[in-house]
């Protein structure tokens, strides 16, 4: 009697249990190990934290209240700090001066060696302090219309006729010749003002008043050691002009020095010593 056997049914390998089993290991082997060797060359030092720049202030005074945001802070000027990224305002108070609110942007690349740095000089009541003191300065006196003045020792003075001095200044640049002139930190005036008018009226009664727009032109009234003047700054014109008036008698003395002057605290400093 013939015996007929059947064959025997395999089970492909992808469908065993056995099979997935050991993938699975061996896939969790293979991560462990690559993530242990990630960790074993990656150095701690090399890990960047972001979120936190470095800002230095430097501020002449010294010593003054530093505010972030509004928040004051422990440190004074000068000092160096972190800040969170992103936009801040900076107040820096000192008593007797103008508060000064600057603006900055933090980045995590301001780092210790490349900080945004803030460099400020404290102004009081709009005008920079002078550091060379009056008690210092030379003194030129104007026989014809009887002003006199101190000035800078390294201030030159031109006289063009007693309508017209110019005060040079040989150390700042373009201070020589007649571009110095032109350029210079102080000229003085002398124009007629046959109605004996004071400065604003004087002012309002020069040709040129009704063709000016002078919403363009800032201007206030000022006093000059004691005498009334008007201040005026052109926006226009070849070179503009910051000028001060003074009348006295028949005459209006113009104190002029072009508005970018890098003497502009000195013309303060030196108008301020004016005597008839």
């Amino acid at each position: 009697m013939e015996t007929k056997t059947k064959p025997k049914h395999r089970v492909p390998l992808y469908k065993r249990r056995k099979f997935w089993g050991a993938v699975l290991l061996a896939s969790v082997l293979s991560a462990g190990t690559a993530l242990f060797f990630f960790v074993q060359e990656t150095p701690l030092k090399e890990v960047k934290v972001d979120g936190r720049g470095v800002l230095s202030i430097d501020t002449d005074p010294d010593d003054a209240t530093i505010l972030v945001d509004g928040k004051e802070r422990s440190q004074r000027t000068d000092s160096q700090f972190t800040l969170p990224t992103g936009d801040h305002k900076i107040t820096l108070r000192l008593a007797g001066y103008d508060e000064a609110i600057i603006p900055i942007e933090i980045a995590d690349t301001n780092t210790k060696d490349n900080p945004v740095t803030i460099e400020h000089a404290f102004t009081k009541q709009g005008l920079t302090p002078v550091e060379e003191p009056v008690s210092e300065f030379k003194t030129y006196t104007n026989g014809t219309y009887g002003y006199t003045l101190r000035y800078p020792r390294r201030w030159k003075v031109v006289e063009h006729g007693p309508d017209n001095v110019i005060f040079t200044d040989p150390k700042a640049p373009g201070g020589q010749g007649e571009e110095g002139e032109e350029r210079a930190p102080l000229t003085v005036l002398a124009l007629d003002n046959p109605r004996s008018l004071g400065a604003v009226a004087w002012y309002k009664a020069r040709e040129e008043y009704p063709d000016e727009d002078q919403s363009l032109i800032k201007q206030k009234k000022v006093t000059v050691n004691g005498l009334t003047a008007y201040r005026y700054e052109t926006p226009y014109g070849f070179v503009p002009y910051l000028i001060t008036v003074v009348t006295e008698g028949d005459k209006a003395f113009l104190f002029q020095q072009i508005q970018d002057s890098p003497n502009r605290k000195l013309y303060d400093q030196t108008l301020g010593t004016l005597t008839f």
